[in-house]
């Protein structure tokens, strides 16, 4: 059986939480019946990235009512 890595950049991990072209694809990756196959990996940067990334969408787009708190606890 081979097993495959997928090394998710900020823009992928951002798509899992904001919905945006390329959000369906990405929530499908992560869906359980997918990830049976795949291992995914984020780096420390991705991390960091997304977290200033996420702040920064609630503030320049209000009108899609980003909760950015809610978001980081659960990331």
């Amino acid at each position: 059986m081979t097993t495959k890595v997928l090394f998710f950049d900020t823009s992928a991990i951002i798509k899992i939480f904001i919905q945006e072209k390329g959000s369906d694809v990405v929530k499908w990756l992560i869906q359980t019946k997918t990830t049976s196959r795949l291992h995914f990996v984020i780096n420390e940067q991705v991390c960091k990235e997304f977290s200033e990334r996420i702040k920064e969408f609630s503030v320049s787009k209000p009108h899609l009512n980003i909760n950015a708190e809610r978001i980081l606890n659960l990331f």
